[in-house]
C-alpha cells in the first residue's frame, strides 16, 4: 500500500506500508478484492515508510531493522 505525506518543504512525497496477507490469495482473487488490499485482508508491520527505508537483498528485505525472508513477492499495479 502507498499513500502521500507532506515533507518539511510542504511537498507531497510517497509513503509506503509494509504488510502481510492474512491469507494467501490467488492473484485473480486479489485483483477482484482490489489492489492494494484493504486493511481487513492484511496485518500491518510498518507504516509511513519512504522508499529508502526498504533495503532489498537477494533473499528478502530489511525494514525498520528487521529482516523479512521472502519466498515470493508480487508487484501489482492497481
Amino acid at each position: 500500500m502507498n499513500g502521500e505525506k507532506n515533507d518539511s518543504d510542504n511537498t507531497l512525497v510517497d509513503v509506503f506500508l509494509w504488510s502481510r496477507c492474512k491469507k494467501a490469495l490467488p492473484q485473480k482473487a486479489m485483483r477482484s478484492i482490489g489492489i492494494p488490499l484493504s486493511l481487513e485482508h492484511v496485518e500491518v508491520s510498518e507504516e509511513n515508510l519512504g522508499w529508502e527505508d526498504v533495503q532489498w537483498t537477494q533473499t528478502g528485505v530489511w525494514i525498520a531493522g528487521k529482516e523479512y525472508t521472502l519466498a515470493r513477492m508480487h508487484f501489482l499495479s492497481s
